[in-house]
């Protein structure tokens, strides 16, 4: 459970939210309320110990993540607690790379919905007329596009897709139908 420490005297917050001072830790809340008995070797007194009912922000899961970090405190004096939502932070590219792997295979009807989304269907298939019978054939007859077939690196290049352009492609691929 979080905790936000406060002054009795002005509800003044003291620090910010985490857990209750070592020498408090485990106390039942309405223990927490009001430390003005509290031994003064502790510097505790005329302090409390307050919940602090953390919701969750919206947020997206894919480009961000929680923080420890509570914000929008609010004190609710007749509950004896606060509200509060959880920071949020962006993501690196790393981690976004690490929580969204590039799948190794998307259908071939999943290839084509981001290409149409994209506006790249029609050159697409233009390119693909004007290349090798084998081209052809994988394109028309192909169930599946694997990330590293040379036949979807090629095409990509002929479209000055990059490799991080070819990853998103097939992320975002791989999330339809």
């Amino acid at each position: 459970m979080t905790y936000q420490q406060i002054r009795r005297s002005d509800f003044s917050i003291i620090g910010t939210p985490g857990r209750p001072h070592h020498a408090v830790d485990g106390w039942p809340d309405e223990a927490l309320r009001d430390l003005d008995g509290t031994d003064e070797r502790f510097g505790l007194r005329g302090t409390a110990f307050w919940p602090v009912e953390v919701s969750e922000p919206a947020f997206d899961p894919d480009t961000q993540a929680l923080t420890a970090e509570v914000t929008g405190l609010v004190l609710d004096k007749k509950g004896f607690r606060f509200t509060g939502t959880w920071g949020v932070r962006a993501l690196t590219t790393d981690e976004i790379a690490a929580r969204n792997p590039v799948p190794a295979q998307v259908s071939a009807a999943q290839a084509s919905i981001i290409l149409n989304d994209d506006g790249l269907l029609d050159r697409v298939d233009a390119i693909v007329a004007g290349m090798h019978r084998s081209v052809q054939l994988w394109y028309a007859r192909a169930n599946f596009w694997e990330r590293s077939s040379p036949y979807v690196v090629g095409i990509g290049l002929m479209l000055d897709l990059t490799d991080a352009d070819l990853d998103d492609k097939f992320r975002r691929a791989a999330r339809r139908l």
